[in-house]
């Protein structure tokens, strides 16, 4: 479980890591909510630009809270940020091998398989959340990330991506600002635990 209890005092680096892996979590469900919104939305491809802007908060955010993440266990920490890794190595492909990686990152199945990975970082860092803190939604936000994925993937009604992904954003949310809210020393814990 996580700590909950300040074992020491707060350096600037943990303070700051605290923060990015945070800020990390908060544009990942801040993009899915903007996605979400899109949806409903009669005449989506009017808002290109804010399509442009959600997915890459989304891919940032995930890689800030993959590179950030405070785990007590080496090899956890080294699965997400492996993943976080081979999850920008996917997305470095779609940039640099496609004349436009947003309608790649959103139609083609490479794409689909970069939002997969990227949709497995946050699954992760919601499972840690929902185990170290009892955020308990974070159990279903990693059941529904992937099963978004997969909906998407194969070619599942636009209704029925609009409900999952309604509310895995709700759930997002209600998650992200009870992560928020909490204590920057619960992230660090007790820095002697670290192997």
């Amino acid at each position: 479980m996580g700590e909950r209890t300040p074992y020491q005092p707060l350096t600037f680096l943990d303070r700051l890591t605290v923060v990015l892996y945070r800020a990390g979590i908060l544009l990942a469900a801040a993009s899915i909510a903007t996605a979400a919104v899109l949806l409903w939305q009669a005449q989506p491809r009017l808002h290109a630009g804010t399509v442009r802007i959600a997915l890459g908060a989304f891919l940032l955010g995930n890689l800030l809270s993959a590179a950030f993440i405070h785990l007590y266990a080496r090899s956890f920490r080294r699965a997400i940020r492996t993943l976080g890794l081979l999850a920008a190595a996917a997305l470095a492909g779609v940039l640099l091998g496609s004349p436009s990686p947003v309608e790649t990152l959103l139609l083609q199945w490479y794409g689909a398989l970069t939002l997969g990975l990227f949709a497995a970082v946050l699954a992760f860092v919601a499972v840690k959340e929902a185990f170290c803190f009892r955020l308990n939604e974070g159990y279903v936000i990693a059941l529904l990330l992937p099963l978004l994925v997969a909906a998407h993937v194969l070619g599942a009604p636009g209704e029925a991506l609009r409900v999952l992904l309604s509310v895995t954003a709700v759930l997002l949310l209600v998650f992200t600002a009870r992560k928020v809210a909490q204590p920057l020393h619960y992230d660090i814990g007790d820095k002697t635990q670290y192997r």
